[in-house]
């Protein structure tokens, strides 16, 4: 057997349906693929299985895909790479359960990260959809042969008719090498790790006998030496026959009338054995070498909020207000106040400032209009260090959808922290 996949699940291709497109997107011939730039553009599909991964185009102006499954998960996924236009295989999701999923991937924002499309000054970002075959779908496994790369390799030795009991072929013990990751290269191994010839050890009552006239001429048995056995086996009365060499010798080199502990054995490991122990604790330090790792990532993140902590407790009692102004008119949103951007979902605003923030905390004031339009916003943010921020309108308790605000509203967002 080869190596085992690291997860419990395998993939396949085209088992997923594409629906359809909303929003705005063109087609780019020369990459063979949809795209579009404008925020809120989607498109949705469905699959059976327990999750997926995504073929997409990469590139300097990607920015973030949002995917709904059916409707209480959400991953979120960047395309943003330092390149042109490539194509990439992205895994978006895993361990769901086994049956029908329904998905909504959503153009969602810009990549913050992205220094490309950042600020005000930023380019437009570009999203793309391939045609085709562009989800790969994991699903559980059907048998339990699919745990491994390659299902497991039988090997019948050629000469395995000669070493037949009562008429019936015996097993070797079970050969795992998790370094091969083909079927082929497994066969080849095999065919030099299978030897039906019996491995025998035999250890001797060694009886040395003081003869004064062969003392200097008479041959003494050291480690290395081979002997010639035969002997009848208890298992069906097989009679053995082979060379054996001693492989081990114990005595007492100050009294040489005591008896030597000889062992005979006709086995000794070859090339292969000594590179399948030698792949083995390599493996064997890797792991260790990996737990040091984490162990010492560990340490250096503690020291990380240590400092940051300390650095937390010798700034100004007092930070600082950071004021952004988000004006609608004529059916859109933007920034009047601060330097930033805003864009828009069919669920929220997302203010994109030009400076990351260390947060204290954040407020969100609506504008007379709105109020008399009995709409309110809101504020959120992920991360205590952030230049993302999400604004919501409620009406009457209620999601607004941002375009649907009053003509005129203005939202003033106050951010208290250190910049």
């Amino acid at each position: 057997m080869g190596n085992k996949k690291k997860k419990k699940t395998c993939w396949v291709t085209n088992q997923s349906d594409t629906n359809q497109k909303t929003g705005s997107w063109t087609y780019d011939e020369s990459l063979k693929a949809d795209k579009t730039s404008k925020i809120g553009s989607a498109f949705t599909f469905s699959f059976t299985g327990t999750g997926f991964r995504f073929k997409t185009l990469t590139s300097k102006l990607g920015g973030k895909w949002e995917f709904v499954i059916d409707k209480d998960t959400t991953k979120t996924i960047s395309v943003y790479k330092d390149n042109d236009p490539k194509e990439e295989v992205i895994e978006v999701v895993r361990g769901l359960d086994h049956k029908k999923h329904d998905v909504v991937a959503t153009f969602k924002s810009k990549d913050s990260k992205n220094p490309n499309t950042k600020g005000t000054k930023g380019a437009t970002p570009v999203m793309y959809l391939l045609r085709g075959n562009i989800f790969e779908i994991y699903r559980e496994f059907k048998i339990e042969d699919e745990k491994y790369v390659f299902p497991p390799v039988l090997f019948v030795h050629p000469n395995e008719k000669d070493f037949l009991i009562e008429g019936q072929p015996t097993w070797a013990e079970t050969i795992r090498d998790e370094s091969i990751t083909k079927a082929e290269d497994m066969k080849a191994l095999l065919k030099q790790k299978v030897n039906p010839f019996p491995e025998v050890t035999v250890d001797i009552d060694f009886e040395e006998i003081e003869v004064p006239e062969l003392k200097g001429i008479e041959d003494k048995i050291t480690k290395g030496d081979t002997i010639h056995v035969i002997a009848d086996t208890p298992q069906n009365g097989i009679t053995f026959e082979d060379d054996l060499r001693a492989v081990s010798m114990v005595y007492n080199p100050l009294d040489d009338t005591e008896k030597p502990e000889v062992t005979f054995s006709n086995f000794r490991k070859d090339l292969i054995d000594i590179q399948l122990d030698s792949r083995r604790r390599i493996k064997k330090q890797e792991r260790y070498l990996i737990e040091q790792k984490n162990q010492i990532m560990a340490q250096i993140q503690a020291a990380k909020a240590e400092l940051l902590n300390t650095v937390n407790a010798t700034q100004s009692k007092t930070p600082g207000s950071f004021t952004y102004t988000l004006t609608f008119n004529s059916g859109v949103w933007t920034v009047t106040g601060g330097p930033g951007n805003v864009s828009v979902t069919s669920t929220a605003l997302l203010l994109e400032t030009d400076d990351y923030f260390q947060i204290k905390y954040v407020t969100a004031e609506s504008s007379t209009v709105m109020k008399q339009n009995n709409v309110f916003a809101s504020v959120d943010y992920e991360e205590s260090q952030t230049d993302s921020f999400t604004v919501s309108l409620l009406q009457n308790g209620k999601l607004l959808n941002p375009v649907n605000a009053p003509e005129g509203s203005k939202i003033t967002i106050m951010i208290v922290g250190y910049s």
